[in-house]
């Protein structure tokens, strides 16, 4: 698809300048002024400007310094970039854990609790064997230990998401 936009480019412009010529042509017959030659000359070789040496030096001296801005620029945004990712990383961690800690806190122990003193009145009771009441006591442990873990995690995020705001919480 280039190169069919290259010939449409090509085409205009040959056409523009074309017309300039007929209307340089025209402009000289009524005028008597040679605008086609002019008009040649300019097309052909462009003026150039008399001094640049100045300028080409301030050019080439702001170079590197409008390079390194640049570069500088890009790595301050990819930084920003980096930092907003760590610090919702860490924002989603943190409530993650908050909400599991609270679902231990809410629901798991209190019921583990409350199984465990069923089980233990309804051995007591005689209606079932003390193998319930020790199964119902390991299943309260491991829902402690679970807990236990929540709670260090929980810590563990609440100093991500410290590190990565830069400040404590």
């Amino acid at each position: 698809m280039k190169p069919f936009i290259s010939c449409l480019v090509l085409s205009f412009s040959l056409s523009l300048t074309l017309s300039s010529m007929a209307v340089a042509e025209n402009f000289q017959s009524k005028t008597g002024h040679n605008v086609k030659q002019e008009l040649s000359s300019l097309l052909k070789t462009p003026e150039q400007p008399k001094d640049l040496s100045v300028s080409s030096n301030v050019a080439a001296d702001l170079k590197e310094p409008l390079a390194r801005k640049a570069q500088l620029e890009q790595e301050q945004a990819t930084l920003k970039n980096k930092i907003a990712l760590e610090v919702s990383k860490a924002y989603t961690s943190f409530t993650a854990n908050q909400a599991r800690v609270q679902r231990y806190e809410t629901q798991l122990l209190p019921y583990s609790v409350a199984v465990v003193d069923k089980s233990r009145r309804a051995f007591e009771a005689g209606k079932t064997n003390i193998l319930a009441a020790i199964n119902a006591q390991q299943a309260y442990m491991d829902t402690r230990l679970g807990h236990l873990q929540a709670l260090m995690d929980y810590q563990n995020t609440i100093s991500d998401l410290e590190r990565a705001v830069g400040t404590g919480l």
